[in-house]
């Protein structure tokens, strides 16, 4: 019964998904109302079939997830609100919002990160409203982000140099694997000719034995005396 549901949810999500690329725009609402004309609609819920429409677009690879300096200008001014007895802060947020607004005029999306952006938004607001504890609070995340930039980098150009030493090592590896895959060749084309020559050997000892079988014959030593004395 589960099973049963959960495809028919599956398929209903589909269509609603088909209307929206075919921008044919229904809210869930809407949708329901118009499937009452098909099928019973009275036990499917618009929460359900939002959260299969979620899973379903997950699973077709869908980018579901945006990342934007918005939710962290409001996680920059809950924490510094928090250190500082819950301060209503609601005209730095709109201000640093509006900055936010005029960073996407520019090139700075492409340039810098979300968090960054954010930064430097709350900063710039604080500034402007001479907000000389919040500003501080703003360095004070600048310097320990540079610090993890810094560290970053330097944990990449560690990582860059042991890279370089490896593909040496790699390099130097594939010649000794050259040599030793020299070496086997010879070795198997060297056993291989002992053998051939082994059996080449026997077979000249087989022939010189035959021969002297039938000079034996030819002389009669066999029957005691030679066949033509």
């Amino acid at each position: 019964m589960f099973l049963h549901s959960y495809v028919v949810f599956c398929r209903l999500a589909s269509i609603f998904c088909a209307c929206k690329t075919e921008e044919t725009v229904y809210t869930i609402a809407q949708f329901l109302h118009r499937l009452e004309e098909v099928v019973d609609v009275s036990t499917f819920k618009a929460e359900v079939l939002r959260k299969t429409e979620l899973y379903l677009l997950e699973g077709i690879l869908f980018h579901l997830y945006v990342y934007h300096p918005f939710r962290s200008i409001n996680a920059l001014l809950y924490e510094f609100s928090q250190q500082h007895n819950n301060m209503n802060l609601e005209t730095i947020v709109e201000a640093s919002k509006h900055s936010v607004q005029l960073l996407y005029l520019t090139d700075a999306i492409f340039l810098c990160k979300p968090g960054q952006l954010a930064l430097f938004a709350v900063q710039q607001s604080a500034k402007e409203s001479n907000h000389s504890d919040l500003l501080s609070f703003c360095q004070s995340k600048q310097v320990k982000m540079e610090n993890e930039l810094n560290n970053f980098l330097e944990e990449a150009k560690s990582v860059a140099q042991h890279a370089a030493a490896l593909k040496s090592i790699l390099k130097k590896l594939k010649k000794v694997r050259k040599v030793v895959s020299k070496w086997e060749t010879e070795q198997e084309h060297k056993l291989q000719q002992e053998k051939e020559e082994k059996k080449y050997s026997k077979q000249l000892e087989k022939a010189a034995k035959l021969s002297k079988q039938e000079d034996d014959f030819l002389r009669g030593d066999s029957f005691g005396g030679s066949l033509f004395g």
